[in-house]
């Protein structure tokens, strides 16, 4: 005991790395359901946030995420540890809510990449 044993520590970083890109498009993936079905039905920002902040108390908390997700997107059929994670990359501040602003920053489109070999 206390010989420093590293069995714990993870041999591959290349597969942690790809693991993590997965989930990032996993991530990607929902939000983008989400954001169909927000479209399909005409909901404003406001009112989807409105349905994930069942308690209305103007921050969404990872339980009323993860109700809210199953409900907007059903047919992903995503469990608790799918949505924890889709909360988390949302949560940038990590109070373990989440602000109307930072819902609707999953929603903003990704800033354009700067033009390679352009100058201004």
């Amino acid at each position: 005991a206390g010989t420093g044993d590293m069995s714990n520590s993870n041999p591959n970083p290349l597969a942690d790395q790809q693991r993590l890109a997965e989930i990032a498009k996993a991530n990607a993936k929902t939000w983008a359901a989400i954001h169909e079905v927000m479209l399909d039905n005409r909901y404003s920002l406001k009112e989807t946030f409105n349905i994930f902040d069942s308690g209305g108390t103007g921050l969404i908390s990872k339980s009323e995420f993860t109700v809210g997700v199953q409900k907007m997107v059903p047919h992903l059929r995503l469990d608790e540890d799918a949505c924890g994670c889709l909360f988390l990359e949302a949560d940038t501040d990590h109070t373990y809510k989440l602000s109307y602003a930072q819902f609707a920053d999953k929603f903003r489109p990704p800033a354009p990449s700067p033009a390679v070999g352009i100058s201004h």
